[in-house]
């Protein structure tokens, strides 16, 4: 079975701030800051490049989609989406997001079958009439 990819997502955040827990925000706000300390780009050490063959800002930005992704729980990813950026940065320990599967590809596989119809049957008259009378189908008066 594939991984999905929200999951990578979160593994690759939390594996390039060097947490061992996602529910731990002070180790996560603390390893930022150690992290971007060492690429600041407008800090003492902007003309040493700590990734090879990728500037430091590239860096500082994916650190900081890291760090928001860890600390609200949402953010835009389309730098931890960078199979290369991440892959280099983390010695080739990942998934590529090729191989993993989104949330809906994941639901399309488990509830509908291969023409693209449920997999649960559909409910009978006497069973929708039920729902409506305990679901609140009775109209104002």
């Amino acid at each position: 079975m594939k991984k999905l990819r929200d999951i990578e997502i979160r593994e690759r955040a939390r594996k390039l701030l060097g947490v061992s827990s996602i529910y731990d925000k002070e180790e996560i706000k603390h390893n930022f800051r150690r992290q971007m300390k060492l690429v600041n780009p407008n800090g003492p050490g902007r003309d040493h490049q700590y990734v090879p063959e990728y500037s430091n800002h590239e860096v500082a930005r994916l650190i900081i989609q890291a760090y928001r992704l860890l600390a609200t729980g949402h953010s835009p990813t389309s730098m931890l989406e960078n199979d290369g950026l991440v892959g280099t940065m983390l010695s080739g320990d990942i998934t590529p997001i090729g191989d993993t599967e989104t949330r809906e590809g994941w639901d399309a596989a488990k509830f509908y079958d291969q023409f693209g119809h449920s997999i649960w049957p559909e409910p009978s008259a006497r069973d929708r009439k039920s729902a409506k009378h305990k679901f609140g189908g009775r109209g104002k008066k």
